[in-house]
């Protein structure tokens, strides 16, 4: 629909002069029409009218065409400059301000013109009853009175005899290249160039590239028909890094690989896989609902750790702690690496080894032991930026979906903030969970008017997570649990032994061998039970502390080249000099060093022997056995645990006792009828 409007209006609405919108008669695509006007006194006048849109469109083709952005890509001579008309490459012009904005008038010009109406409309009333000479000598006094010039006065007054709105028509308008750094274009490419070289260096820094190089440069003229000449500042350059971080391209081209890697995977707003154990997302949250310790008799919020496949949207792991640190983050993804138990692998049937993490950078996430056991299993590890928290949205809908789906409808429900927590409530909760446990608990499954126990609120989560979340139909009709199973690689499905695991998951320390085959940790002395630590004495031995697993708290293992070859469990030897353990341990000491001494006699003998010939040495050497090296298999591989060391019953206790540290079930847990499993909720 056309909209025909006179030259002053078309000049009014899109802020530019008279003169600018009559140089467009003529103009293809810009519709004009001749128009007649009778005057009073009977004569008809000519005059033109244009339409607006078509005004406008011909107006941002030119402000885009003679951008200073836009003719950097776009030369239209042998100078390289630009001329009406030129076509700016599709997605890198800048984004100009809209001629037809009315906002393009700003607020406080707005606010100028209304002052300006309060004296000027009087003053034009009262000029319409005086005659000319009068006219001028009543201007002469405004203008003495307000301390500026007649032409001033005589200026304002035409504007508002023009202009339709008189508060526009007073108003400053806006340039059209407003914000955007008038420099010359070889200043301009010198700038952008440097940027681009250097896009970690701050403004000052870049300037001062400049003037080192030619003090002259920072000399320039804003217009080529200026007289004074303007000085390039920190502030115009950074205006310049400003103006390139709009433009897409020059946004990529300002970052560093990281920065080009991370916009690639995670600016989109979405991390995507395309299968079942590809991808985990770990993250941490604390819980709404207040649980009881019986033991401090205290309330308290768990934090919960969690691990989501991407692609299915099953949880392979998640764990309770009170504190955050390494110790919960290890145990959930521990939990996540190993196949459940026998009597759990129906129920949760959720595991493997992703091909990589993708996590925050949290002091846990960073820390060198994370580093080290993503290392050593093979996974990739991948940290979101800071502050782009859109890319780590499946496990924090995930978080949503555990607070509001099971959290709330728990006893001790605090809610997310403050605002609504029923403080009352939860006192009246704990008075009542204090004289259930003074009655020595008669119905432990009587839980609606009490707080529930630590143990009671993680089995009651670990229910709801594979009894409820994982069997829920989604859309395609199938559940995350069926989706998971179906997608995940064989490969990534490895069974690792549960004591290799244990070790890998271990925090190094590092200690010297003292003389009698004993290292000192903790304030404690302690060695291997067979004495044969002292062959190594003076040599430094990595201690492999188990967090996770306090019965298997300390083992020793010796460095080899980037790998650890385990010695063994160490033992406590702190026990008094004149006791029956004490002599055991001496003989066994010497039994090791008899045996060494032997064994050096031995190579002394064969080397210094004349007749012991050199073929003999070789071949003793290429026979002898390599020392035996920890490390994992490949993930194809299936890690069996040695039958003389643990069995398979062995194995699946200790699982079983590694799951127990986080959830405590009864032998005669039913799962059907637990008023907390979701049936019951």
């Amino acid at each position: 629909m056309t909209q025909f409007v006179t030259v002053v209006e078309a000049a009014r609405l899109l802020g530019v002069s008279d003169k600018t919108i009559r140089r467009y008669r003529g103009v293809p695509g810009v519709i004009w029409e001749e128009r007649r006007k009778v005057r009073p006194q009977g004569r008809a006048a000519k005059y033109w009218v244009v339409d607006l849109d078509s005004l406008a469109r011909a107006l941002d083709k030119d402000v885009q065409a003679e951008h200073r952005w836009g003719h950097l890509f776009n030369p239209t001579d042998e100078e390289g400059g630009s001329s009406r008309g030129a076509q700016v490459t599709p997605g890198l012009a800048p984004t100009v301000l809209s001629l037809r904005n009315p906002e393009a008038i700003p607020t406080h010009q707005r606010q100028r013109a209304q002052q300006m109406l309060e004296w000027l409309q009087p003053l034009h009333a009262e000029l319409q009853q005086l005659g000319y000479g009068a006219r001028a000598q009543r201007v002469r006094e405004e203008a003495a009175r307000r301390g500026v010039s007649e032409r001033h006065i005589w200026r304002l007054l035409g504007k508002l005899a023009q202009a339709r709105d008189p508060e526009s028509g007073l108003a400053r308008k806006r340039r059209t290249d407003s914000g955007v750094p008038r420099l010359p274009e070889e200043l301009l490419r010198l700038v952008m160039t440097l940027w681009i070289m250097h896009p970690r260096y701050s403004a000052r820094r870049i300037r001062r590239i400049i003037e080192l190089n030619d003090p002259a440069l920072l000399r320039y003229k804003p217009y080529p028909r200026a007289r004074a000449t303007n000085t390039l500042s920190p502030g115009t350059i950074q205006r310049v890094r400003r103006q390139m971080e709009r433009i897409p391209a020059f946004r990529v081209a300002l970052m560093d690989d990281r920065g080009k890697k991370e916009f690639g995977r995670v600016w989109v707003g979405e991390v995507l896989a395309e299968r079942a154990n590809e991808l985990w997302m770990v993250d941490m949250t604390r819980c709404d609902t207040f649980v009881y310790d019986p033991y401090s008799d205290k309330i308290l919020r768990l934090r919960i750790h969690a691990a989501i496949d991407v692609f299915s949207g099953a949880v392979p792991a998640f764990v309770f702690s009170r504190e955050e640190g390494q110790a919960p983050t290890d145990r959930m993804l521990m939990l996540g690496l190993l196949e459940k138990p026998d009597r759990w692998a129906q129920l949760w049937p959720i595991w493997g080894r992703p091909e990589v993490i993708y996590w925050d950078n949290s002091k846990v996430y960073r820390s060198e032991k994370s580093a080290q056991i993503a290392r050593t299993l093979g996974i990739r590890l991948e940290h979101s930026l800071p502050r782009v928290s859109h890319s780590r949205g499946n496990i924090e809908r995930f978080f949503g979906v555990f607070h509001n789906t099971f959290e709330r409808g728990l006893p001790g429900y605090a809610g997310p903030d403050t605002t609504e927590r029923d403080h009352q409530q939860i006192a009246r909760l704990l008075h009542n969970t204090r004289r259930w446990i003074a009655e020595g608990g008669p119905d432990p499954r009587d839980t609606n008017d009490r707080l529930l126990t630590e143990e009671e609120f993680k089995n009651a989560a670990l229910l709801w997570l594979t009894m409820d979340y994982h069997r829920e139909i989604r859309k395609g009709g199938k559940s995350y649990q069926e989706l998971f199973l179906e997608t995940a690689p064989p490969a990534s499905r490895a069974r690792f032994n549960f004591g290799d695991l244990s070790l890998v998951f271990s925090r190094q320390e590092r200690r010297k061998v003292r003389g009698n085959g004993t290292v000192v940790y903790e304030g404690r002395t302690w060695g291997l039970a067979d004495g044969s630590l002292i062959a190594h004495q003076g040599d430094e031995v990595v201690l492999l502390v188990n967090d996770l697993m306090p019965a298997q708290n300390l083992v020793v293992a010796l460095p080899v080249g980037d790998r650890l070859q385990v010695l063994g469990p160490l033992v406590p030897m702190d026990f008094a000099a004149g006791s029956d353990e004490a002599r055991e341990m001496r003989r066994r000491i010497r039994a090791q060093v008899k045996s060494i001494l032997e064994a050096a006699e031995e190579v002394r003998r064969q080397f210094t022997d004349p007749t012991y010939r050199h073929d003999r040495v070789l071949e003793r050497l290429a026979a002898k056995p390599e020392p035996q090296t920890f490390h994992l298999a490949a993930p194809e591989a299936r890690l069996e645990a040695d039958p003389e060391a643990q069995s398979r019953a062995e194995m699946q206790s200790a699982l079983e006792d590694f799951l127990a540290e986080g959830f405590v079930l009864d032998e005669e847990y039913d799962l059907g009828n637990d008023p907390l499993s979701p049936n019951g909720l």
